[in-house]
C-alpha cells in the first residue's frame, strides 16, 4: 500500500491533498505499476468518503477470487449476490451503484462493516471479509452464505403452523443471539431492526442474526435518541415499523429493550404463524401499538397460557419492564424441554410443519 492509499482509506483528506499535490501515486492492482489517483481503482472512493478504513485492510478478499456471481436479492441501499470465494458458496453484499455518493447509505453501510467484523456467535450470521471492485471502488460486504433463506421468507412459503416445541427451538436461538449482543463489553449493541427479513436460517434450521445497517453500540449513558426514522424514510422501508418498540416509534430515548419488544412481535409470528397486527397497513400498526397500548390478538388454540405470558411481558408498554435476554432464556428453556417432549410424544401426521 502507498502513502497515498493508506492516506484515502483513513479519509485523511488533507494528507490525500498534499500527497497528490506532491506527486504521490497509486499502486495499480492490475498491471502493478503506479498510477494517479484519478486514473486507480480509489478514484470514486476519493470522490467520496470511503467505505473501507485503514484498520479494515487485513479483512480484504481479492476481487477476481470471487466467482460464480448470482444475484438473489436486493433492498433500498444494496444488492446480495451469491457466489463462490475460494471453493465455499459464499454472500455477497453490495451498495447499489447510484448510492456510491449518499452518505445515508453508505453511512448504514460503513455500520454494518465495522460492527460484524467484531461480532463472533453461532447465532450472529459469521462476518468472512470485504472486497474492493478495481475499476470502480465499489465495496462488498462477504458473508457466510444461509441456504434456507430469511425467516420471511420461510413464513411466506410454509402452509402449515410450526410446532410448539420447533418454535421455542427459533425463539432461543434469537434470545441467545441478543443476549450476547446486549451483553457485549464495553459496549453492548442493539440491533434497532429486528424482524422476520433480517433473521437466516441454517441448513440445519437454526436462526442467526443478520443485517446490522442500523446497529448501534450504546453510550455510558445507556440511552439514545432515535435517528432510525431517517433511514426508513429515505429508503421507503416501512415493514420493520411492525416490530418497532413504541418509544422509538414516538421519538423518546431508549434502550437494549426495543430489541426485547421486537423479538417479542417475532415470537408471536412465530407461535400464531401470522404477522402482528395482520391485515394492517404497517405504519398504522405502529401507531395503534405506541399510541393506544394495542397489542396483537393471540389465538389460545396456537398460544398456550405459558407462552402468552411471556411475549405479553416482552412486549409491556414500559420498557423498564421488560425483562432482559438473559431472563427470557431462563424462562424459555424449561418450556421448550416441555413442548418439545410433548412433540415427540405426538404421532406423526402432518400436525406440525417442517422447514425444508
Amino acid at each position: 500500500m502507498t502513502p497515498l492509499e493508506g492516506a484515502v482509506f483513513g479519509d485523511h483528506q488533507d494528507i490525500v491533498q498534499m500527497l497528490v499535490k506532491a506527486g504521490g501515486m497509486i499502486l495499480d492492482r492490475t498491471t502493478k505499476t503506479l498510477v494517479p489517483i484519478e486514473e486507480s481503482h480509489l478514484a470514486s472512493a476519493q470522490e467520496a468518503k470511503p467505505v473501507l478504513t485503514a484498520d479494515l485492510m487485513a479483512w480484504e478478499i481479492p476481487d477476481d477470487e470471487l466467482t460464480e456471481r448470482t444475484e438473489i436479492g436486493a433492498g433500498a441501499f444494496g444488492v446480495v449476490m451469491k457466489t463462490r470465494w475460494r471453493g465455499t458458496i459464499v454472500a455477497m453484499k453490495q451498495l447499489h451503484r447510484h448510492l456510491h455518493h449518499d452518505e445515508v447509505a453508505k453511512a448504514e453501510f460503513r455500520t454494518e462493516l465495522k460492527l460484524m467484523r467484531q461480532l463472533h456467535h453461532p447465532h450472529i450470521v459469521q462476518f468472512l471479509g470485504t472486497s474492493v471492485e478495481p475499476t470502480t471502488g465499489l465495496v462488498s460486504l462477504i458473508f457466510e452464505f444461509m441456504h434456507s433463506g430469511s425467516l420471511d421468507q420461510f413464513f411466506r412459503k410454509a402452509q402449515i403452523p410450526l410446532s410448539k416445541g420447533h418454535a421455542l427451538e427459533l425463539a432461543l436461538d434469537v434470545a441467545r443471539g441478543m443476549s450476547y449482543l446486549h451483553g457485549r463489553k464495553p459496549q453492548p449493541v442493539i440491533h434497532r431492526d429486528l424482524k422476520p427479513g433480517n433473521l437466516m436460517l441454517t441448513r440445519a434450521n437454526r436462526l442467526k442474526i443478520g443485517d446490522f445497517g442500523l446497529s448501534k453500540t450504546l453510550s455510558v449513558r445507556n440511552k439514545m435518541p432515535t435517528d432510525i426514522d431517517q433511514n426508513f424514510t429515505m429508503t421507503g422501508e416501512t415493514g420493520s415499523y411492525r416490530y418497532m418498540a413504541p418509544e422509538v416509534f414516538r421519538h423518546e430515548f431508549y434502550g437494549p429493550a426495543v430489541d426485547v419488544y421486537a423479538s417479542s412481535m417475532i415470537f408471536y409470528q412465530l407461535f400464531c404463524f401470522r404477522q402482528p397486527f395482520y391485515g394492517i397497513n404497517p405504519v398504522d400498526a405502529a401507531k395503534m401499538a405506541s399510541i393506544d397500548a394495542l397489542r396483537p390478538t393471540m389465538s389460545k388454540n396456537l398460544m398456550p397460557p405459558d407462552l402468552a405470558r411471556v411475549i405479553r411481558l416482552m412486549w409491556d408498554p414500559d420498557d423498564q419492564r421488560r425483562p432482559t435476554f438473559p431472563q427470557i432464556i431462563q424462562i424459555l428453556e424449561p418450556l421448550a424441554e416441555k413442548y418439545q417432549q410433548e412433540d415427540m410424544e405426538i404421532a406423526a401426521g402432518g400436525k406440525c410443519c417442517v422447514i425444508q
